[in-house]
């Protein structure tokens, strides 16, 4: 059981941080790696979800604003 959890921790060490994963807080206190939590951990909030339908908004009133400005003080 604890070599089968160190294979996965030394896989997802390969993959994932320049720091190993901490086992061992206590003897690393100078430069910690992260914990085995915030590598496994799933993202099942999105942060963007709504960026892909706002930038086109944003970038299409600010064209607008380019244009009607480039008209006005030509």
């Amino acid at each position: 059981m604890e070599n089968k959890k160190q294979e996965e921790l030394d896989k997802l060490n390969k993959r994932h941080t320049p720091n190993p994963i901490e086992t061992d807080y206590e003897a690393n206190k100078e430069n910690p790696g992260p914990s085995e939590e915030a590598v496994t951990q799933k993202n099942d909030e999105k942060a963007g979800k709504l960026q892909p339908k706002l930038l086109p908004i944003i970038i299409a009133v600010l064209l607008i604003l380019w244009f009607i400005y480039s008209v006005v003080f030509k």
